[in-house]
C-alpha cells in the first residue's frame, strides 16, 4: 500500500512482488503515465521561466517583496518541474536504478521542495503584515529583514539535500510507487521524512493562519487598493493549493491501484506547476508583458493579451 511506504519508507517487501518491467497493456498505461508527466512539466517549465524573467526584469515587481518572494518559489519549483520530467523517462524506458545520479537528483528534489514550502509560508506571512500593518510595513520588513528571511528558506533546502547526499539517507523514485521515496534500510531517511512531512503541516499551518488575518481585518477594516487586493488573491490561491494538497495526502484514503499511485504524486506535480498559471491569470502586467513576446503571438495569432481577461 502506497500509504505504508509513505509512513514506513520503502522496503521492496511493500508490494506484492519486487519491481519488474511492464509489459503488454500494462507497459501502454506506464506509457501515457510517462508521456502526461514530461508534457506537463515540460510546458509548464518554459511558461515559468518567462514568467520568471519578466518577474526579473519589471522594475515594480523588484520592489515588492511579495513578487520577490514569489520569485525565488518560482526558482525552487523549476528545479522540481524539470527532475519530475525525467521521472516521465523512467516511467517511458521501466528503468529503476538507486545509484550515485539517482541520488543526487532526490536529494535536490527533497532539498528544493522543503525550501519552497517555507517560501509559500512567508509568502503568506508577508501579505498578512502588508495588509494589517501597511503603515509600518516598511519598518518591519527592512532590506535586511528580508533578506534574512531569504537566507533561512534557502537553507532548507542547503541542509536537507547535505543530508540526503550522504551514506544514512536515500531518496529516489521508486517506480511501484510512482513518486520519491526514502529507502527504509537508511537511518537518516524516517528522520527527514518526518520532518519534510512536519514542515508541510507548518506551512499550511502559518498559510491558513495568515489567510484568516488577512481575510477578518478586510471585511472589518478599509480594503486595499485593487491591485495589492488582486496580489492578495493570487497569493491566497498559491498557497490554498498547498492546503489541498496536504489535505488529499493526509486524510483521503489511497486506493490501492497505479492509477491511483500516479494520481497522488501527480498532486506534488501540479503542486510545483500551478503557480505560473495562477500568475498569469491575476496578474495583467504579466499578461501584457508575456503576450508581448513575439512567439506568443505567433502561437496565438494575436497581436493584442485580448486573450486573456483583464
Amino acid at each position: 500500500m502506497l500509504v505504508e511506504v509513505l509512513i514506513n519508507g520503502y522496503t521492496g517487501q511493500n508490494f506484492s512482488t519486487d519491481f519488474i518491467p511492464a509489459q503488454g497493456g500494462d507497459y501502454i498505461r506506464e506509457l501515457s503515465f510517462g508521456v502526461i508527466t514530461i508534457a506537463f512539466t515540460l510546458v509548464t517549465f518554459v511558461l515559468y521561466a518567462v514568467v520568471l524573467k519578466i518577474i526579473y526584469n519589471e522594475r515594480d515587481f523588484k520592489q515588492n517583496h511579495s513578487q520577490r518572494i514569489m520569485f525565488h518559489l518560482g526558482i525552487a519549483d523549476s528545479f522540481q518541474l524539470l527532475i519530475h520530467a525525467s521521472t516521465g523517462v523512467y516511467l517511458i524506458a521501466q528503468y529503476e536504478s538507486y545509484g550515485w545520479l539517482e541520488k543526487i537528483q532526490g536529494a535536490i528534489m527533497n532539498g528544493m521542495w522543503c525550501t519552497s514550502l517555507v517560501h509559500t509560508a512567508l509568502l503568506a506571512i508577508n501579505r498578512a503584515v502588508f495588509i494589517v500593518f501597511f503603515q509600518s510595513y516598511r519598518r518591519i520588513f527592512k532590506e535586511p529583514v528580508f533578506y534574512i528571511c531569504m537566507t533561512i528558506c534557502w537553507s532548507f533546502f542547503l541542509i536537507v539535500t547535505i543530508v540526503d547526499l550522504t551514506d544514512f539517507s536515500l531518496m529516489v523514485y521508486v517506480l511501484p510507487t510512482y513518486t520519491f521515496q526514502y529507502l527504509a534500510e537508511y537511518p537518516w531517511g524516517g528522520t527527514v521524512r518526518e520532518f519534510s512531512n512536519q514542515l508541510i503541516l507548518y506551512s499550511v499551518l502559518l498559510a491558513a493562519i495568515s489567510y484568516i488575518v488577512i481575510f477578518v481585518y478586510v471585511f472589518t477594516h478599509t480594503a486595499p487598493s485593487k491591485r495589492e487586493l488582486l496580489l492578495t488573491i493570487q497569493v491566497f490561491f498559491i498557497c490554498s493549493y498547498s492546503v489541498f494538497g496536504y489535505c488529499i495526502w493526509t486524510y483521503c484514503p489511497v486506493v490501492d491501484s497505479p492509477t491511483a499511485y500516479f494520481a497522488c504524486n501527480f498532486i506534488w506535480v501540479l503542486w510545483n506547476g500551478i503557480n505560473p498559471y495562477i500568475m498569469v491569470l491575476f496578474n495583467r502586467k504579466i499578461r501584457e508583458v508575456l503576450t508581448s513576446h513575439r512567439f506568443i503571438q505567433i502561437i496565438t495569432g494575436s497581436n493584442s493579451s485580448a486573450m486573456f481577461p483583464r
